[in-house]
Protein backbone atom coordinates (compact mmCIF):
# COMPACT_ATOMS: atom_id res chain seq x y z
CA UNK A 1 0.00 0.00 0.00
CA UNK A 2 3.18 1.97 0.77
CA UNK A 3 4.41 1.62 -2.43
CA UNK A 4 1.08 2.88 -4.57
CA UNK A 5 0.80 5.76 -2.47
CA UNK A 6 4.37 6.90 -2.92
CA UNK A 7 3.99 6.03 -7.04
CA UNK A 8 1.03 7.77 -7.00
CA UNK A 9 2.60 10.72 -5.10
CA UNK A 10 5.80 10.62 -7.93
CA UNK A 11 2.93 10.49 -10.58
CA UNK A 12 1.55 13.95 -9.49
CA UNK A 13 4.39 15.30 -8.65
CA UNK A 14 5.52 14.60 -12.54
CA UNK A 15 2.46 16.26 -13.69
CA UNK A 16 2.36 19.29 -11.37
CA UNK A 17 5.56 19.97 -12.38
CA UNK A 18 5.32 19.22 -16.31
CA UNK A 19 2.28 21.47 -15.78
CA UNK A 20 4.46 24.37 -14.38
CA UNK A 21 7.15 24.32 -17.53
CA UNK A 22 4.94 25.28 -20.59
CA UNK A 23 6.70 26.27 -23.87
CA UNK A 24 8.49 30.03 -24.26
CA UNK A 25 7.25 31.87 -26.64
CA UNK A 26 8.22 32.31 -30.21
CA UNK A 27 6.95 34.90 -32.28
CA UNK A 28 7.34 38.54 -34.22
CA UNK A 29 4.47 40.96 -32.72
CA UNK A 30 4.83 44.31 -35.39
CA UNK A 31 2.37 47.47 -33.48
CA UNK A 32 1.38 51.15 -35.04
CA UNK A 33 -1.41 53.49 -34.27
CA UNK A 34 -1.07 57.06 -33.12
CA UNK A 35 -0.19 59.24 -30.09
CA UNK A 36 -3.07 61.03 -28.37
CA UNK A 37 -1.31 63.38 -25.63
CA UNK A 38 -0.08 66.08 -28.60
CA UNK A 39 0.34 69.08 -26.97
CA UNK A 40 -1.73 72.16 -26.68
CA UNK A 41 -0.92 74.83 -29.55
CA UNK A 42 1.16 76.83 -30.66
CA UNK A 43 4.09 74.37 -29.38
CA UNK A 44 8.08 74.30 -30.21
CA UNK A 45 7.74 70.22 -29.76
CA UNK A 46 5.57 67.66 -30.55
CA UNK A 47 6.78 64.10 -28.89
CA UNK A 48 10.47 65.03 -28.10
CA UNK A 49 9.54 65.94 -25.24
CA UNK A 50 6.44 64.28 -23.57
CA UNK A 51 7.23 62.83 -20.23
CA UNK A 52 4.27 60.24 -20.99
CA UNK A 53 3.27 58.62 -24.05
CA UNK A 54 -0.42 57.57 -24.48
CA UNK A 55 -2.10 55.79 -27.76
CA UNK A 56 -5.26 55.27 -29.46
CA UNK A 57 -6.17 52.15 -30.70
CA UNK A 58 -3.68 50.20 -33.38
CA UNK A 59 -4.27 49.15 -36.48
CA UNK A 60 -1.47 47.71 -37.86
CA UNK A 61 -1.18 44.48 -36.33
CA UNK A 62 1.48 42.02 -37.80
CA UNK A 63 2.42 38.86 -36.08
CA UNK A 64 4.21 35.00 -36.76
CA UNK A 65 4.56 32.22 -34.62
CA UNK A 66 2.52 32.33 -31.05
CA UNK A 67 0.92 35.86 -31.82
CA UNK A 68 -0.74 33.92 -34.60
CA UNK A 69 -3.75 35.04 -35.48
CA UNK A 70 -3.47 38.66 -35.95
CA UNK A 71 -6.20 40.80 -34.90
CA UNK A 72 -6.96 43.79 -36.95
CA UNK A 73 -6.48 46.13 -33.41
CA UNK A 74 -4.76 46.92 -29.96
CA UNK A 75 -6.14 48.82 -27.62
CA UNK A 76 -4.72 51.79 -26.56
CA UNK A 77 -1.67 52.10 -23.51
CA UNK A 78 0.12 54.62 -21.97
CA UNK A 79 3.75 54.36 -20.45
CA UNK A 80 6.33 56.68 -18.81
CA UNK A 81 9.35 57.43 -20.82
CA UNK A 82 12.23 55.77 -20.11
CA UNK A 83 10.92 54.02 -17.11
CA UNK A 84 11.71 50.45 -16.32
CA UNK A 85 9.92 47.81 -15.75
CA UNK A 86 7.63 49.13 -17.55
CA UNK A 87 4.35 47.31 -18.91
CA UNK A 88 3.75 48.71 -22.59
CA UNK A 89 0.60 46.67 -23.65
CA UNK A 90 -1.42 43.75 -23.53
CA UNK A 91 -2.32 41.79 -26.84
CA UNK A 92 -4.41 38.92 -27.19
CA UNK A 93 -3.79 37.45 -23.74
CA UNK A 94 -0.20 38.42 -24.13
CA UNK A 95 1.90 41.24 -21.92
CA UNK A 96 5.10 42.62 -22.81
CA UNK A 97 7.20 44.16 -20.55
CA UNK A 98 9.97 46.37 -21.09
CA UNK A 99 13.30 45.90 -18.61
CA UNK A 100 15.71 47.93 -21.01
CA UNK A 101 14.90 50.57 -23.47
CA UNK A 102 18.34 49.94 -25.46
CA UNK A 103 19.21 53.18 -27.22
CA UNK A 104 17.56 56.21 -27.46
CA UNK A 105 17.58 58.70 -30.45
CA UNK A 106 16.12 62.03 -30.18
CA UNK A 107 15.27 63.73 -33.53
CA UNK A 108 14.99 67.54 -32.00
CA UNK A 109 11.90 69.59 -33.32
CA UNK A 110 12.56 71.48 -36.16
CA UNK A 111 10.59 72.90 -39.29
CA UNK A 112 11.31 73.23 -43.13
CA UNK A 113 9.04 76.01 -44.75
CA UNK A 114 4.99 75.35 -43.28
CA UNK A 115 6.27 71.79 -41.40
CA UNK A 116 7.24 70.55 -38.54
CA UNK A 117 8.35 66.68 -37.35
CA UNK A 118 10.08 65.19 -34.57
CA UNK A 119 11.06 61.75 -33.70
CA UNK A 120 12.09 59.36 -30.82
CA UNK A 121 13.31 56.17 -31.03
CA UNK A 122 14.38 53.27 -29.21
CA UNK A 123 16.62 50.08 -30.54
CA UNK A 124 18.09 47.37 -29.04
CA UNK A 125 14.69 47.33 -26.32
CA UNK A 126 14.46 43.81 -24.18
CA UNK A 127 12.36 42.84 -21.73
CA UNK A 128 9.52 40.03 -21.00
CA UNK A 129 6.11 38.77 -22.28
CA UNK A 130 3.72 36.49 -20.46
CA UNK A 131 0.91 34.65 -21.72
CA UNK A 132 -1.58 31.65 -20.49
CA UNK A 133 -0.43 28.57 -21.12
CA UNK A 134 3.30 30.22 -21.72
CA UNK A 135 6.42 30.69 -19.66
CA UNK A 136 7.41 34.14 -19.31
CA UNK A 137 9.92 34.54 -22.31
CA UNK A 138 12.11 37.26 -22.97
CA UNK A 139 12.31 39.23 -26.12
CA UNK A 140 15.34 41.50 -27.47
CA UNK A 141 16.20 43.49 -30.19
CA UNK A 142 13.31 45.13 -30.06
CA UNK A 143 12.12 48.39 -31.65
CA UNK A 144 9.76 51.70 -30.49
CA UNK A 145 9.27 54.63 -32.52
CA UNK A 146 7.05 57.89 -32.21
CA UNK A 147 7.03 60.73 -34.40
CA UNK A 148 5.01 64.32 -34.73
CA UNK A 149 4.09 66.13 -36.90
CA UNK A 150 2.20 69.65 -37.49
CA UNK A 151 1.65 72.71 -39.86
CA UNK A 152 3.20 76.19 -39.14
CA UNK A 153 2.44 79.47 -40.25
CA UNK A 154 5.56 80.89 -38.01
CA UNK A 155 7.83 78.93 -39.44
CA UNK A 156 9.03 78.20 -35.91
CA UNK A 157 6.29 76.27 -34.11
CA UNK A 158 2.78 74.12 -33.91
CA UNK A 159 0.13 76.30 -35.10
CA UNK A 160 -1.80 73.58 -36.30
CA UNK A 161 -2.72 70.02 -38.01
CA UNK A 162 -0.71 68.26 -35.23
CA UNK A 163 -0.72 64.68 -35.64
CA UNK A 164 1.77 61.95 -34.00
CA UNK A 165 1.93 58.02 -34.43
CA UNK A 166 4.00 55.33 -33.34
CA UNK A 167 5.39 51.87 -34.28
CA UNK A 168 7.07 49.03 -32.69
CA UNK A 169 8.93 45.48 -33.34
CA UNK A 170 9.53 42.88 -30.41
CA UNK A 171 10.21 39.26 -31.47
CA UNK A 172 9.96 36.59 -28.39
CA UNK A 173 13.52 34.20 -28.49
CA UNK A 174 12.28 31.20 -26.70
CA UNK A 175 14.02 31.97 -23.67
CA UNK A 176 13.69 33.07 -20.39
CA UNK A 177 14.04 36.81 -20.62
CA UNK A 178 16.78 38.72 -20.23
CA UNK A 179 18.08 39.86 -16.71
CA UNK A 180 17.60 43.79 -16.20
CA UNK A 181 20.54 46.03 -16.66
CA UNK A 182 22.96 45.95 -13.46
CA UNK A 183 22.70 49.91 -11.47
CA UNK A 184 25.99 51.30 -11.54
CA UNK A 185 26.12 54.16 -8.43
CA UNK A 186 26.77 57.55 -9.58
CA UNK A 187 30.26 59.21 -8.90
CA UNK A 188 28.34 61.08 -6.14
CA UNK A 189 26.27 58.39 -3.88
CA UNK A 190 30.14 56.87 -4.03
CA UNK A 191 31.78 59.96 -2.41
CA UNK A 192 28.90 60.41 0.24
CA UNK A 193 29.32 56.24 0.90
CA UNK A 194 33.13 57.19 1.58
CA UNK A 195 32.15 60.34 3.77
CA UNK A 196 30.05 58.25 5.65
CA UNK A 197 32.61 55.11 6.28
CA UNK A 198 35.37 57.63 7.21
CA UNK A 199 32.63 58.97 9.50
CA UNK A 200 31.95 56.05 11.37
CA UNK A 201 35.79 55.09 11.54
CA UNK A 202 36.42 58.92 13.81
CA UNK A 203 33.81 57.88 15.52
CA UNK A 204 35.00 54.80 16.55
CA UNK A 205 38.51 56.20 17.33
CA UNK A 206 37.54 58.66 19.72
CA UNK A 207 35.30 55.98 21.76
CA UNK A 208 38.04 54.11 21.65
CA UNK A 209 40.10 57.00 23.15
CA UNK A 210 37.43 58.05 25.94
CA UNK A 211 37.08 54.54 27.01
Amino acid sequence: MNLLRIAGAGAAAVLMSSAAHAAFIVGLLGVAGSVVNTPTLPSTSIVSLLPSVQTGTGTGVTTTGAFVPSFSRIDGFSFTVDATPATLFTYNFFTFTVTDWGTKTVTPFSCTGQQCTDTVAYTGISGSVSGIGFDATGFSAGTFNYSGTCNSSTGTSCTSNVSASYNGTFAAIGSAPPPPPSTVPEPASLVLVGVALAGAGIARRRAAKKA
